[in-house]
């Protein structure tokens, strides 16, 4: 068994924790779990990945239904799929497999590598197992099999349909075999992450309304709160699917067996949530009495829910809430909406709050979500001046994001100057001051890459540091994307301290050579560095690195930022434009390029995006696609 294993140098491979020489003992345990966390996490592939696909497919010819799921995802993805594909042999005989849980297990990978339909068909023609026969409906196919009596058997056909590449029947019978399918618990193993993950599948690629309102009718609690969840892929899809299908779930937020679900719901719809916000402000009212829970409560989606669409009800509940000791768990990159009703009731609050003893977590709160709005709560300086004394390090942190610089601000300043990225702190406290040593103590813990205005304020004062850093500019580029963004602060901060920019240069361009995120970081200086006014005698030496920059805008991961640097170094916009909306279109990088179309005056192009019906998916979380592309597409069009 395993025959070859120990022949693999493994220790000369790595897989996501870095060198792979604990693999071979894994495959002898046959670790499951293990296995997928090293060789395949998030669909991720590694060079012991293929090197264990022949060893993967032994333990899966055994008979292992669970590595034959393993293999089928592995068949999946293009780097190993050809090292899949010369063992597919080994998985034919379990087709006929006397465990039907093998056999349905079987047919996953040999879908998945095109196996020829008539070994698939064949076994179609005989196999009596439900589970199975819906294996093979996928595998094959079969969208005819939509009136098959069996629930799990229509349940994959109706995925075969949704995947099929035509438009989803609207006919009522096909709709009433997908709706009773759900209500008789049918699940589909090949989408196994949730027991309706296949209605997810199904719902976002059915047009109309037809079937979430039958699904949202059902007499089923749990198909009910399913179509909840599944119509908001839709809505994640498309902008004009919010305004057909947010109105359907007015009959969930009523019934307490669906509340939850609904509530959810909305949260990942964006702005037609407000359609029922006062709804979500009396689940939301709760809040206090479940702000303790580790869970992502019904309560804590209303509040989010709340901030995104610009209702100040959240305001209250979140003060009570931290009043007893609990900070909410708002992630730091959603984009809470600063309406003018919301940031009055915070300012509101604040002047409520001010000298109260007790207060000092939930003026922490607020303090927290004035400085995510940054200029744009600029009137709430005076709310923030007077809420230093009781919350010194938030309010002095919320007034520098807005904007604003005063010398009754130095003591927060100072605590926020020492705690891990402090470095914005601590070069404000130099402005006010004129004390150079937090800056420069931040600046030795910096986490790159900083922004070269900050380095630039302290410009000859940061000598001090210049050995430590210089010793970083090897010409070469460092092995990792970390190590190479110390390289770049490096490079930042010797050029600004001494003027010379020969080690420095040498260093960023090699980095810029290495291709990938690395390149990105030294693109990005580029960028900066031909925008700054010192670096007028610059441009000419940058200007020859124009060959590197246009091979990084065929780069997925540096083309962004190959496009900011050629674009300030004179290249023609519409030379840099297809590259800009290929990131775009992948959802990579957005705001950052979406940021560059403007620049550009793109305004045909950033017209187009306003006006698609297809949504821009920025990084985030999954939560977050609609509410994004929302904010996403107002700043654009802003701009056109």
């Amino acid at each position: 068994m395993l025959d070859g294993l120990d022949e693999v140098d493994w220790a000369a491979l790595t897989h996501a924790y870095g060198p792979a020489d604990d693999v071979p003992g894994l495959l002898r345990e046959a670790a499951l779990s293990d296995l997928y966390e090293r060789l395949f996490p998030q669909g991720t592939v590694y060079p012991a990945t293929a090197a264990a696909v022949p060893f993967l497919v032994e333990l899966a010819a055994e008979g292992r239904a669970e590595f034959l799921w393993m293999v089928g995802a592995l068949a999946g993805a293009a780097p190993v799929r050809p090292g899949v594909l010369a063992c597919r042999d080994r998985l034919v005989p379990l087709l006929a497999h006397p465990d039907p849980a093998v056999r349905e297990a079987a047919a996953y990978p040999l879908a998945q590598l095109g196996t020829a339909d008539e070994l698939l068909r064949a076994r179609w023609a005989e196999e009596s197992d439900a589970r199975v026969r819906a294996s093979l409906v996928l595998a094959l196919r079969l969208t005819e099999a939509i009136t098959d009596p069996s629930p799990t058997v229509r349940a994959a056909a109706a995925v075969a349909l949704a995947r099929g590449g035509t438009p989803f029947p609207r006919d009522p019978a096909v709709i009433e075999a997908v709706a009773t399918a759900a209500e008789a618990g049918a699940e589909v193993s090949w989408l196994h992450a949730d027991p309706f993950g296949w209605l997810d599948v199904v719902v976002r690629a059915a047009p109309g309304t037809a079937l979430p309102t039958r699904l949202i009718g059902s007499s089923s609690a749990d198909v009910r709160s399913a179509a909840a969840r599944a119509l908001t892929l839709r809505c994640q899809d498309s902008r004009s699917a919010p305004a057909e299908l947010v109105p359907l779930l007015e009959p969930l937020l009523t019934d307490p067996k669906t509340r939850d679900a609904a509530v959810g719901a909305l949260r990942r719809c964006g702005r037609a949530a407000a359609r029922f916000a006062g709804a979500l402000a009396e689940v939301a009212a709760d809040y206090p009495g479940t702000a303790a829970s580790r869970s992502i409560t019904a309560e804590l989606r209303a509040v989010e829910t709340l901030m995104l669409i610009g209702d100040p009800r959240w305001v209250e509940p979140v003060i009570r809430a931290a009043r007893d000791g609990n900070t909410p768990r708002v992630h730091a990159r959603m984009p809470v909406s600063c309406s003018p009703p919301v940031l009055e009731a915070v300012r509101r609050a604040l002047r409520d709050l001010a000298g109260d003893p007790g207060a000092g977590r939930a003026i922490e709160a607020l303090c927290a979500v004035l400085g995510r709005w940054e200029g744009a709560a600029g009137e709430a300086v005076p709310e923030l001046v007077a809420a230093l004394p009781s919350a010194p390090a938030a309010a002095a942190r919320a007034l520098l994001a807005i904007g604003h610089l005063g010398g009754e601000m130095v003591p927060g300043l100072r605590t926020l100057a020492g705690e891990p990225g402090g470095l914005a702190a601590a070069t404000a406290l130099f402005r006010l001051t004129g004390d150079p040593g937090p800056a420069l103590r931040a600046l030795l813990t910096a986490r790159p890459p900083v922004p070269a205005g900050i380095v630039a304020v302290l410009g000859p004062l940061a000598q001090p540091v210049v050995p430590g850093f210089e010793l970083l500019l090897t010409g070469e580029a460092a092995a990792s994307q970390p190590q190479c963004a110390g390289q770049v602060l490096a490079a930042q901060v010797v050029m600004a301290a001494t003027g010379d920019t020969t080690a420095a240069l040498r260093t960023v361009q090699a980095i810029l050579r290495t291709g990938g995120p690395r390149a990105a970081l030294g693109a990005a200086v580029v960028a900066e560095l031909v925008e700054g006014g010192s670096a007028v005698r610059l441009r000419g030496e940058l200007a020859t690195w124009e060959p590197e920059l246009r091979a990084l805008l065929d780069d997925p991961r540096a083309d962004v930022e190959a496009a900011g640097a050629l674009w300030r170094l004179g290249v023609p916009a519409a030379e840099l434009v297809p590259a800009v909306l290929g990131a775009i279109e992948r959802g990579s990088r957005v705001a950052a390029a979406a940021g560059l179309l403007r620049e550009m005056g793109a305004t045909v192009e950033i017209a187009a995006l306003v006006r698609r019906d297809r949504r821009i998916h920025a990084a985030g979380i999954d939560d977050d696609i609609v509410i994004n592309d929302e904010v996403l597409r107002e700043s654009l069009a802003a701009a056109g």
